[in-house]
């Protein structure tokens, strides 16, 4: 747990308790990096960019292999993973 002591100051306040959590969790992902997977694209466009040119900027990257698709990133999951891995499975 954390805990929070309150200074009275809000926007402060707010401030503090925003950093340490995000502190706590990059703790955590820092500790155990494999159970961490980041699958939502925030920034679908770069400032300034078309989307065309994003979308053959994407293909070229998949085609270097520099960029898994969601669909490439859970086949590599399921083939290091397996489900005969999983010991919960009955």
């Amino acid at each position: 747990p954390i805990e929070f002591v309150y200074s009275g100051d809000q926007e402060k306040d707010i401030q503090e308790i925003t950093r340490r959590i995000v502190k706590e969790i990059e703790n955590t992902i820092r500790e155990y990096p494999e159970q961490w997977l980041w699958a939502h694209n925030r920034w679908s466009r770069t400032l300034g960019e078309e989307r065309e040119q994003k979308q053959k900027k994407r293909k070229k990257w998949i085609k270097q292999g520099a960029y898994l698709t969601s669909k490439e990133v859970l086949k590599q999951m399921d083939l290091e993973i397996g489900e005969g891995k999983d010991d919960r499975k009955t």
